[in-house]
């Protein structure tokens, strides 16, 4: 199994979090410099046309989207209850924690910061930054109701908003008027195996990608 990833990619971080907690040792990673655009290179585009990471590639099987590779891990390892819930009202719910990653959290981060990572000034837009508000409260919400994302057990869902709330700690946003997500991310450090060394090493990486980043523009 091979997959290709970035670790500034926070999809690549929920996924290596993910694998680091299945216990799957056989697996090649290949780290892309995007910034270089190893993602365009013809042998990568011929396996993923969209040139995006991680990809993941298992004999036959191709997939990109984190999400979905999570998913297809969860099924092909026969990950058990309740990490991977077979409860349709609680697989839902987690499902919908999933989506709400990428299609409004995952959106809230990237829109308020993009500009600061660009051009290194500390200034956000002000709607922007109310919009993160907003979604970061719907997040303090989710987890007033249980101990994690999606009820009182990690599952994927954590996973998956565990890697997009990574982006926050290495923009050193302040989180702590969100007293449900600290508490929530104190957890995840503490039961998700390999949380601190891919932070450690995400934050290690950082500068030299900001930097690099300057250099492209």
């Amino acid at each position: 199994m091979d997959i290709y990833y970035n670790i500034i990619s926070p999809p690549s971080r929920a996924l290596a979090l993910l694998m680091s907690n299945l216990g799957l040792l056989s697996v090649s990673w290949k780290s892309l410099d995007l910034l270089a655009g190893e993602q365009l290179a013809p042998e990568f585009v011929a396996i993923n046309p969209q040139h995006c990471v991680p990809t993941l590639v298992d004999g036959d099987v191709v997939l990109w989207e984190s999400n979905a590779i999570m998913v297809y891990l969860a099924e092909k390892y026969q990950i058990p209850e309740p990490g991977y819930p077979r409860d349709p009202v609680r697989r839902a719910l987690m499902f919908q924690r999933m989506f709400f990653d990428v299609g409004t959290l995952h959106k809230a981060i990237t829109d308020c910061y993009s500009h600061q990572v660009v051009t290194g000034k500390q200034e956000k837009g002000e709607t922007a930054a109310k919009k993160l508000d907003e979604v970061l409260k719907i997040l303090d919400g989710f987890l007033a109701k249980g101990k994690f994302v999606a009820g009182d057990t990690l599952n994927l869902a954590d996973f998956s908003i565990a890697g997009t709330m990574s982006i926050l700690t290495l923009v050193e946003h302040d989180l702590s008027s969100y007293e449900q997500i600290t508490r929530w991310q104190n957890l995840c450090s503490e039961k998700m195996s390999g949380y601190g060394g891919l932070m450690d090493e995400a934050k290690a990486e950082w500068p030299k990608f900001l930097e690099n980043l300057k250099k492209k523009l």
